[in-house]
């Protein structure tokens, strides 16, 4: 039984240390958050949204993202506990 991460092709899967069985939606591990697609179980790496709320996974860590964000011209801020985004600042500093 497979019991770790799993890459295939280029996305990512988890599998339960203890069940074995495929993660799906939320994980924990350590401080970091990931989201695992309800369906077909990949990482989620790009915006989700949870209802009334957006979050941030990173491109190549999956980690879900915290505090500040930078997204071409626009800077984002997400909540340092759940990761909710908290606003969306559409001017560059210069």
């Amino acid at each position: 039984m497979w019991r770790k991460w799993l890459q295939g092709g280029n996305d990512w899967y988890y599998f339960n240390s203890v069940s074995g069985r495929m993660q799906k939606n939320w994980l924990q591990g350590g401080n970091d958050w990931y989201y695992f697609n309800s369906t077909s179980g990949h990482m989620w790496r790009k915006w989700l949204q949870g209802g009334n709320d957006w979050y941030y996974f990173d491109s190549t860590s999956g980690r879900m993202k915290k505090n500040w964000l930078q997204g071409g011209n626009d800077w984002y801020y997400f909540d340092s506990t759940s990761g909710r985004m908290k606003k969306k600042l559409a001017t560059r500093w210069k």
